[in-house]
């Protein structure tokens, strides 16, 4: 089972209250936590869309502690995903690991001048 949190703030650290926002571009900064897996050493990305209009896929490199800040979106909804795609293997033991990864996946709004943080939480499925 995964479990999301999302949260907006203004640039300057001030709750959002309304839908009046200044024109420009929004940001979302989040936190990937998979039970069972440290990122240290792991090449890890999420992948993410504008669902309306719909764009290609993007991808943006977890560091090690599993977090990514992503700036310059376009207002509208975005799909966030984790994934065993998202992870690159160097060697068996990561395959493994890349295995047991399962997707999931988050809608976050984009708000212009806002960044919405997205926390994605879940469990490495059993080994088989």
């Amino acid at each position: 089972m995964a479990t999301f949190q999302v949260a907006i703030s203004t640039s300057d650290n001030q709750i959002a209250t309304g839908p009046d926002y200044s024109i420009g571009s929004g940001s979302v900064r989040g936190q990937v936590k998979i039970e069972g897996l440290t990122f240290d050493g792991v090449e890890m990305y999420v992948e993410y869309h504008r669902i309306q209009p719909k764009t290609g896929i993007h991808s943006w490199r977890l560091d090690n502690y599993g977090r990514f800040e992503i700036g310059n979106l376009s207002p509208g909804e975005y799909e966030f995903e984790i994934g065993p795609a998202g992870m690159h293997v160097g060697n068996e033991g990561q395959l493994k690991i890349q295995q047991r990864i399962p997707t999931v996946k988050q809608i976050v709004k984009v708000t212009a001048a806002a960044e919405s943080e997205v926390i994605m939480t879940t469990k490495l499925n059993p080994v088989k």
